[in-house]
């Protein structure tokens, strides 16, 4: 497969019972928050580096970045639009506006438009870029880059 130099790494850095809360950077850059399961759930994608390949969700009618995942290789954990842990079964959803009373990420429509269709659209069928996911804590956000 072609690779695409393009990295995105999700910088995990607010656990609890309900939602897990995270920084997503493309190329070093921050772009948005990012939110998905629990951090206990068994369907929270563990850390480590994948690759990203374009996909067509049946689910949400629309072409995704499927995370391909050599463990699960038949899994479909996406990158998507959401405002909840509840809008996901494990996969990652992004959003500009992190709420942690609500447990939520929003404005996730705009921010998927803008960081995450570009991708999609540059990726042909075949290629690939990288996602690293890391779990950090708030203050060791740069340290992680």
């Amino acid at each position: 497969m072609d690779s695409l130099n393009t990295e995105l790494l999700v910088a995990r850095y607010f656990y609890c019972n309900v939602c897990t809360i995270g920084l997503l950077y493309i190329n070093g850059s921050f772009k948005c928050h990012t939110l998905e399961r629990e951090w206990i759930s068994p369907d929270l994608i563990p850390t480590g580096k994948y690759k990203v390949i374009p996909f067509y969700s049946a689910k949400r009618q629309a072409m995704v970045l499927k995370i391909y995942r050599p463990d699960k290789p038949n899994y479909n954990d996406e990158i998507h639009t959401g405002n909840f842990a509840s809008d996901t079964t494990g996969c990652i959803l992004v959003g500009n506006q992190p709420n942690y009373d609500d447990y939520a990420i929003y404005e996730s429509g705009l921010a998927y438009n803008k960081y995450i269709m570009p991708i999609v659209n540059n990726l042909t069928i075949g290629q690939t870029c990288d996602i690293i996911i890391k779990d950090i804590t708030y203050n060791k956000i740069m340290e992680c880059l």
